[in-house]
């Protein structure tokens, strides 16, 4: 529940939105983390991992079978 009251500078408006604010940012600051943490697990790893030369490798073995896949469905 927000507390509408004048803030120092006594406008209840400036107030009104000060605690709409603080309430919100309250509300979703620990849904924000989860969400940011969340999307930034399912990057790929970036040149500078460890586990990248390890998910590069994987990738190219991949494209290799698909491209294999793909002439042998064009003979």
């Amino acid at each position: 529940a927000l507390s509408v009251q004048s803030d120092s500078s006594g406008h209840p408006i400036a107030a009104l939105i000060n605690a709409a604010a603080t309430a919100l940012s309250v509300q979703y600051v620990d849904l924000a983390r989860k969400a940011n943490m969340h999307s930034l697990q399912s990057l790929p790893a970036g040149p500078l991992n460890e586990q990248f030369e390890i998910e590069r490798e994987k990738y190219l073995a991949a494209e290799a079978r698909r491209k294999e896949r793909e002439a042998a469905r064009e003979q």
